[in-house]
């Protein structure tokens, strides 16, 4: 009896100790879900509708059924009525046999999410319709003795969720996953007078200007712009998300991205120095590598903006009497030769 007091003393001091560590808590609360009938053996939370707001899945049973059941979310802490699918085999009358363990994942790449379902001796996969339901335990998989639990990942790399599952047989056992996906094409092109590299992750992009690959439903995509020298990235079109030079996509459909690159452009400005009363007679012009660029005609100061990489040539026209003294800077001197000097 002693040894018992002194437990309940511990313990009531530690729930103490908790209720003032953590004065701001709010008393729990307790909500009762009727997923179907009876029997609620597993549940998971995920937004299998794709309103963004999180549901619930439930795994349960009746008599003569194994079924889910999935209470849509409202984003506020409450739920829809139960959508019930997901059926599995049927039971014996009497008995009450259910999925004993959900999990939530894409399996078969299709940009649904799917339940994986443990019931008795298998596993199955319930194929997402992308509303909230779920099509019936068509295909089977042993995993062992009476599998318990399980946890989905690509262990191999295709991009493509496997599962690693526990049992009663002290094994973990990995069922690879081979379902054929269904791949979509990701073209991305680029636009303006500029020029750069457009690459991505997972690899497969890496073109200028143009590019095309493909990639399984489903996986999302990061690409990046790595502007030209001389040039400068101008945006993207097309993406999902974009922060400055990368573009992210999740590949639910062929997409189209294009890429923007512009020349950069410089300002060239010429002067005239020079002496003798007559010097603004004497002009600059030019002329250019590129079609359709500005072009220069100066009396004392003019200026142009051309584009990166553009070859400009600038020819000095001395009025009579006057000569070309030089180029300095960018800017031409006049000078009269009132004496005859050189």
């Amino acid at each position: 009896m002693a040894g018992n007091a002194a437990r309940i003393r511990v313990l009531i001091a530690v729930a103490l100790l908790f209720s003032l560590a953590l004065p701001s808590l709010a008393h729990a609360q307790t909500a009762s879900f009727i997923a179907r009938r009876d029997f609620p053996s597993s549940v998971v939370v995920a937004d299998f509708n794709g309103d963004g707001v999180q549901d619930l899945a439930v795994a349960s049973s009746a008599s003569g059924s194994t079924l889910v059941s999935v209470l849509l979310g409202n984003g506020d802490g409450t739920f829809q009525a139960a959508k019930n699918s997901g059926e599995g085999p049927p039971n014996p009358a009497g008995s009450f046999n259910s999925y004993q363990f959900l999990g939530v994942g894409d399996f078969n790449g299709d940009g649904k999410l799917d339940l994986a379902a443990i019931i008795i001796d298998d596993i199955s996969v319930l194929q997402g319709n992308g509303d909230g339901t779920f099509g019936p335990a068509a295909i089977f998989f042993g995993a062992g003795s009476l599998p318990r639990s399980f946890a989905a990942g690509d262990f191999n790399g295709d991009g493509r969720l496997d599962l690693a599952v526990t049992g009663s047989s002290n094994e973990v056992s990995i069922l690879i996953n081979n379902t054929s996906q269904a791949s979509y094409a990701l073209t991305v092109s680029e636009t303006g007078n500029g020029s750069g590299t457009v690459t991505s992750s997972p690899a497969g992009i890496n073109c200028e200007p143009s590019c095309t690959a493909s990639y399984a439903s489903g996986m999302p995509v990061t690409l990046t712009a790595q502007p030209a020298m001389g040039s400068n990235f101008a945006g993207w079109s097309g993406c999902d998300r974009a922060s400055g030079a990368t573009c992210t996509v999740t590949m639910n459909a062929a997409k189209s991205l294009t890429a923007g690159f512009n020349l950069q452009r410089f300002a060239l400005t010429v002067s005239k120095e020079g002496v003798g009363r007559s010097g603004e007679r004497s002009t600059v012009t030019s002329s250019s590598t590129s079609p359709g660029a500005a072009t220069l005609n100066c009396g004392a100061t003019c200026s142009a903006i051309y584009d990166w990489g553009t070859v400009v040539t600038l020819t000095a026209n001395p009025a009579n009497g006057f000569r070309v003294a030089g180029l300095e800077r960018m800017r031409y001197r006049f000078w009269r030769d009132l004496h005859g000097n050189h």
